[in-house]
């Protein structure tokens, strides 16, 4: 009753197709009374948030007296479906990011073994680009060990008391060359009376410089990036991170943060883009005990909220 979110009084008397409203069930009754061997259907019930059952459908042998039953058997399977899905869709996106970089590699060698290696500008231009691939291949190689790692609780975390105010001032310098060549502005303003959050240094870093570098990505130029933090009264040092991007559609936010999930996926690629990076930073944020909120409007800003909890 619980998995077909039916009671009792809705179900006895009443018709297959009446209490269910569903042709494929149906007809897999229809096939059984027809061949009486055991029938096996899946079926999808109900709409903006579905369940998929499987049915199974057999004959109630040795019955006294003679009297045919039919038993149904519905199996829940929705979470499973969800998983094989999910397995389905990482393996194709991890065949074609690790095949788009090698296939490049792979011709611009065979270019280079034709003849083009005497050509010493078109060689090096070749080079370079093959260097440019391998990176590509070396960086989503590490974005998968890393989420792995994380996944496995392989990683682990070397908890203390970090300045908000020290994490944004080293990462600043690693991302500024970036936002200079864009000539994009970036401010912060984190006042220097926050309470410390409870965090790994090296992890929060990544975090931060993660973030950083995709809203100076995906910054046009001449545009800004800012970075505020406080605290937020419930127990955690918010740091916020707001650029002046190309946005987000509000259908796509929840998506953000699945394994290779772009919004706009040629462009992230030619970005250099992997698509692990809010993957990374949404497991890192829960494994220490934090949260991301992202909120944008397409055409003009996106903001990325940092939730960590304050060390005790």
């Amino acid at each position: 009753m619980n998995i077909l979110g039916r009671r009792e009084d809705d179900i006895i008397n009443k018709t297959l197709l009446e209490v269910f409203r569903n042709m494929d069930l149906q007809n897999a009754l229809e096939r059984f009374k027809e061949t009486g061997e055991p029938v096996l259907q899946e079926i999808t019930l109900g709409g903006a948030s579905p369940i998929i059952l499987d049915v199974n459908i057999s004959p109630i042998q040795g019955l006294s007296g003679g009297d045919e039953k039919t038993m149904m058997v519905f199996h829940e399977v929705t979470r499973l479906k969800k998983l094989e899905n999910i397995r389905e869709d990482f393996v194709a996106n991890v065949t074609h990011e690790i095949k788009t970089p090698l296939t490049a590699i792979i011709g611009f060698i065979e270019t280079l073994e034709e003849g083009a290696i005497e050509d010493r500008v078109t060689a090096e231009k070749f080079l370079r680009i093959i260097s440019e691939h391998a990176q590509r291949l070396n960086r989503l190689v590490d974005g998968l060990l890393t989420l792995s790692s994380i996944e496995l609780g392989e990683i682990k975390l070397h908890l203390e008391g970090i300045s908000v105010v020290h994490i944004v001032e080293n990462a600043l310098p690693v991302i500024q060359a970036k936002a200079r060549d864009k000539k994009l502005a970036i401010h912060h303003d984190i006042p220097t009376g926050l309470p410390l959050i409870m965090a790994d240094r090296d992890r929060v870093a990544q975090v931060i410089l993660n973030i950083l570098d995709n809203a100076v990505k995906f910054t046009p130029e001449g545009g800004k990036v800012s970075i505020t933090a406080f605290e937020d009264g419930g127990g955690y040092v918010v740091v916020r991170i707001a650029d002046t991007g190309i946005g987000i559609p509000a259908s796509e936010i929840p998506r953000l943060g699945e394994r290779f999930y772009r919004v706009d996926k040629t462009r992230s690629r030619e970005l250099g883009g992997i698509g692990l990076g809010l993957s990374i930073v949404k497991h890192l944020m829960k494994a220490h005990q934090g949260r991301v909120e992202i909120e944008s409007s397409p055409g003009k800003s996106t903001t990325v909220s940092l939730y960590f909890p304050c060390s005790l």
